[in-house]
């Protein structure tokens, strides 16, 4: 039975603990990003590999195993992301005259 409950404490921690992808932005005057690095354990080690490639338009991307496996995380292809635009239709604000 003690094995049975350390094993699902493991791939509880597996599926849901958080991992971090270091994304860069490819143009300054675009609001495009590029996946340049992925699989940070921390925050703070995504952002220290951030420091050392001298990067200055980053952001760090968390994701779980779970969001992966059942695609609720979201893409970074802007053409995936904004597929449906149902799904997005309230944060674009609509011009009423």
């Amino acid at each position: 039975m003690k094995a049975v409950v350390i094993l699902l404490f493991l791939v509880c921690i597996a599926l849901f603990y958080p991992t971090y992808d270091l994304v860069v932005k490819t143009d300054f005057f675009s609001d495009d990003f590029s996946l340049q690095e992925s699989g940070f354990m921390t925050h703070k080690g995504c952002h220290q590999a951030a420091f050392d490639a001298k990067v200055k338009y980053y952001r760090c991307d968390r994701k779980t195993l779970w969001h992966t496996l059942f695609s609720t995380a979201t893409s970074y292809d802007p053409e995936q992301r904004y597929k449906e635009p149902e799904q997005f239709k309230d944060l674009h604000w609509e011009d009423k005259n």
